[in-house]
């Protein structure tokens, strides 16, 4: 499967990018595209990018208050490789 916005994305291992994004998007039971989609419009596939007025940061653009509800925080999400990101999208996605 050709992944759309793959070449987009940055500060990543891309091969282990696109397979952590196929198995998390077979456990999600969802197409990968749709999830690059989503990263794209948020954050441009950006793992470091931050909204300077919310705080939202990383691929999916995560609030300071989600980030703790999965664990972690945005200063620490912004410090991530994509590929690292994908576990806490997937936490995200499986959570809602």
């Amino acid at each position: 499967m050709e992944l759309q916005f793959i070449d987009k994305v940055k500060n990543s291992n891309i091969a282990v990018f696109k397979d952590k994004l196929v198995r998390y998007s077979d456990m999600l039971g969802i197409n990968p595209n749709w999830l690059m989609a989503i990263m794209e419009i948020e954050s441009g596939c950006n793992p470091q990018a931050v909204n300077s007025v919310s705080g939202a940061t990383g691929l999916i653009q995560f609030m300071p208050t989600t980030a703790q509800n999965l664990g972690t925080t945005t200063a620490k999400i912004k410090q991530m490789k994509g590929e690292e990101q994908l576990d806490y999208v997937y936490k995200y996605f499986k959570a809602i």
